[in-house]
């Protein structure tokens, strides 16, 4: 019975310490805030990494997350909200698969090691990543 504890014990601190490596390397540097609402019109605050690339803010998404999926519901007549820093954008966008390992090395550049832990934990957005370039609304 004791081995039995014992292996409980290991595995909650295994995901005690998996989740405190996220939550440290996903905060680690720049992070802005996206503001989604889904088709109920429930919104939706999610914290994403950003990086510039020819004038333009950039976020990296796996097709599959529910803040894209939110995402490319918004038009110029419904915009979703991107806060930066002191700045607010009423933002759409436009995806961009092609430009994932463009993405992923500027990712890599900025964030460094979190950006290292985040991939190897998290299963990185490489197979199914899109590109997404924020386009704001002025």
């Amino acid at each position: 019975m004791s081995w039995l504890i014992r292996g409980l014990g290991a595995f909650f601190a295994l995901i005690a310490v998996y989740l405190v490596l996220m939550f440290g390397a996903s905060e680690s540097g720049e992070v802005v805030e996206l503001i989604t609402q889904d088709a109920n019109g429930e919104q939706f605050t999610t914290r994403l990494w950003v990086a510039d690339h020819d004038g333009a803010m950039w976020l990296r998404a796996d097709s599959g997350s529910g803040w894209y999926q939110r995402l490319v519901q918004h038009d110029a007549q419904r915009p979703a909200t991107l806060l930066r820093g002191d700045a607010t954008y009423s933002i759409t966008s436009t995806s961009y698969p092609e430009m994932v390992k463009t993405l992923d090395t500027l990712m890599a550049s900025k964030y460094g090691l979190g950006d290292t832990v985040v991939g190897a934990l998290g299963g990185g957005a490489s197979t199914t990543g899109i590109a997404v370039k924020v386009q704001p609304i002025e």
